[in-house]
């Protein structure tokens, strides 16, 4: 992932000005964390403004709602719309979850923030 993207996604999440939503990119003014990392595409012009429907936003070419637009992947360095990092080393072989679990399943943005700056 791009070093200047990844810390600013990172700051982003931990900056308490983005209330943490589930299930979807956007929902209204709750953001899924790779809704945060879309948001930052939109202000950098990697894609336009999202579109509406009944307060769900859909992004990028594709209207992507659950998952990264492939213009935001390519552009973060990501290269997969909803990244897959390792939550538990204890057993014989390592836990891997999407960030998109994570996040619905009610892990904070801190400890999301946490998984991306050590693993992506």
């Amino acid at each position: 992932m791009d070093r200047e993207i990844k810390a600013r996604w990172v700051a982003a999440l931990r900056s308490g000005e983005y209330e943490q939503g589930h299930a979807s990119l956007r929902v209204g003014d709750a953001f899924c964390c790779l809704g945060v990392l879309c948001d930052i595409a939109v202000r950098d012009g990697v894609i336009g403004e999202p579109t509406i429907d009944e307060g769900e936003y859909a992004y990028g070419r594709l209207m992507e709602r659950g998952v990264l637009p492939t213009e935001v992947e390519v552009w973060s360095g990501l290269h997969i719309g909803d990244p897959v990092v390792v939550t538990d080393t204890s057993e014989d072989y390592p836990l891997e979850e999407n960030l998109s679990s994570l996040n619905d399943e009610g892990m904070s943005f801190e400890e999301i923030a946490e998984f991306i700056e050590d693993q992506l």
